[in-house]
């Protein structure tokens, strides 16, 4: 098992996988190369490999060993090594995803294709609350209340990556074969909105500066 990181999305990473693969024999009459690639990524498509991560789909396939029929099964055997595209952010990465939804102990994030993320009521913008009726965490600053409701999109720093079994990512609910762990306790973290709203309101402010500053010149 080897690979490396995606280009720019650090995110993702690719592993070279080796495994035995069976092809039905409806498929057989298509492309066989593309048959592989099919039959591997319903097999591997959402699994979580345990030290490794999501499995998301097949990048490329290195080699395809001779095909090998076994008494007694249907279809065709044949071992393949291949590229796998799998999800495993970097420790301290910075990811944006959505507020899936809050309890006392924290706040839960979904990126969409990945939900198991979860954001500790010790990890969150300082000094916040959780506001029980509205189910949603309010960071308190500079006497203004900034709300972290559901849906909001968020910007989160990972902290580590957590395994269970391996199994499909979505399969159940009472297990997490992987789960990350974030922080948004930092400036710039938490909900965007938060901060873009601050920068366009800091411009105005620095507009309104440069102004004066100019009227006063053109005054003297």
């Amino acid at each position: 098992l080897n690979g490396g990181r995606l280009g720019l999305r650090r995110m993702f990473i690719y592993a070279v996988l080796s495994d035995t693969i069976t092809v039905k024999p409806v498929k057989l009459n298509n492309d066989l190369r593309q048959s592989v690639v099919d039959a591997i990524n319903v097999k591997y498509s959402n699994y979580v490999i345990p030290k490794l991560g999501l499995c998301i789909a097949v990048r490329a396939i290195e080699k395809v060993g001779d095909p090998k029929y076994i008494e007694g099964t249907s279809g065709v055997h044949l071992k393949v090594r291949f590229r796998m595209i799998v999800f495993r952010p970097l420790e301290n990465e910075i990811l944006t995803g959505f507020i899936e939804s809050s309890d006392p102990s924290g706040v839960k994030v979904s990126l969409g294709f990945f939900r198991d993320i979860f954001i500790s009521k010790d990890h969150l913008q300082h000094p916040s609350h959780f506001h029980e009726e509205k189910r949603a965490w309010i960071w308190r600053s500079d006497d203004t209340d900034f709300e972290m409701k559901s849906g909001h999109q968020i910007r989160f720093r990972v902290l580590s990556t957590e395994f269970g079994i391996p199994m499909k990512a979505q399969e159940s609910k009472q297990v997490e074969p992987m789960r990350i762990l974030g922080t948004v306790a930092e400036v710039g973290l938490a909900v965007t909105m938060w901060w873009e709203n601050a920068s366009e309101e800091s411009g105005e402010a620095m507009e309104e500066d440069e102004q004066g500053q100019e009227g006063e010149g053109e005054e003297g």
